[in-house]
């Protein structure tokens, strides 16, 4: 519904169609993950790397939505009502789903003491978390810098923008892609200090989602250049070196390489690019799936080690097993959503 307004922002039924798509690509790359227990070249091991190469955009997918929408000056952003609702709603999920897996991971393995509970109690306030959520420890920092963005934003031209974006680009994008590689491992000193970590460089695709949305109306086939571009080389790049060096390498499937940029960037612009969905009910059922992307998130993991439990004896092949598990974690997930949504703290501040 193009014309209706939530949280003070008009709804873009193109970003509630990347959210649904990054949301799967995040249960897809989990779910990915499990093959590469298997000999690398294995056809395990190659259905995990084929799926997961195709969603490894997903998180920077995110981000750019993110930017998209927060930073757009049209927002009503309110420093008082963001930082006690938004943000709030962010660090309550995350120490809450926190506490919620490190005692599901103790009663998994028998190990239910108090004792355990009070190092695990330790572990969430220094942030060791569920793996997965180290996005919503990206996302304080992307909130904290928010007013930063938004001032840019809204006194920068385009020149001073596109020179943000590229020295963004080459400092938390190519020079982190570049490092591991000579002779760019060689260097000390300073210009070894230059390259962006990723915690920072992720604000980067935030400022790039709303970049691409207010300039970004292109050709699509660039787009679609970009995303092929970025697949072969997280595909081709992660198996060459992996075979090379006699271990999975993980290096392509960063946010802050340069194939998952291209993936990303590729995706988004092809959806930003594209013209609002006009039909009614799909509208309806994207808003459903963006408002749930957040409860999935935090619960597919779960639910994942329930699936492959499940689906270990079953004979199928992964190349078709993993797409069948996402689909089957994303319906459970959208259905406990429909549950948690009802419970007035849970629905406000948890999912």
């Amino acid at each position: 519904m193009e014309s209706s307004m939530e949280d003070g922002r008009r709804i873009d039924t193109r970003i509630d169609l990347l959210k649904c798509l990054a949301i799967a690509g995040v249960m897809l790359i989990h779910t990915a993950a499990n093959c590469f227990v298997y000999p690398i070249g294995s056809a395990a091991w190659l259905s995990g790397l084929f799926w997961g190469s195709i969603a490894r955009g997903s998180v920077p997918v995110f981000l750019m939505c993110s930017g998209a929408l927060l930073l757009d000056p049209g927002y009503d952003f309110s420093f008082r009502r963001f930082y006690t609702k938004n943000a709030l709603r962010i660090v309550a999920a995350l120490f809450f789903w926190s506490c919620v897996y490190k005692i599901y991971r103790l009663a998994l393995t028998g190990s239910l003491t108090g004792g355990n509970l009070l190092t695990a109690g330790i572990d969430v306030m220094l942030f060791r978390h569920e793996g997965h959520l180290y996005y919503l420890h990206m996302v304080i920092l992307v909130y904290l810098l928010l007013p930063v963005g938004r001032a840019l934003v809204q006194n920068a031209d385009k020149q001073l923008l596109s020179y943000a974006v590229c020295l963004w680009y080459v400092l938390g994008i190519v020079y982190p892609t570049l490092r591991p590689f000579r002779p760019f491992d060689q260097l000390s000193g300073i210009p070894a200090q230059w390259m962006m970590n990723m915690a920072y460089a992720a604000n980067g695709y935030a400022l790039l989602g709303y970049y691409l949305k207010k300039y970004g109306q292109i050709n699509r086939s660039f787009y679609s250049l970009a995303a092929a571009t970025g697949l072969i080389g997280v595909f081709a790049g992660t198996y060459a070196l992996s075979l090379r060096t006699g271990a999975l390498y993980t290096k392509f499937f960063d946010g802050t390489s340069v194939p998952v940029s291209l993936l990303a960037g590729g995706v988004y612009g092809i959806v930003i690019s594209a013209a609002r969905i006009s039909s009614a009910k799909c509208a309806a059922f994207l808003r459903f799936g963006a408002k749930a992307s957040f409860c999935i998130y935090l619960l597919h993991v779960m639910v994942l080690d329930l699936l492959s439990a499940c689906f270990k004896y079953s004979g199928l092949g992964f190349f078709l097993r993993i797409p069948l598990m996402v689909l089957l974690n994303g319906l459970i997930c959208g259905m406990a959503y429909c549950i948690l949504r009802l419970i007035p703290v849970c629905g406000k501040y948890l999912i």
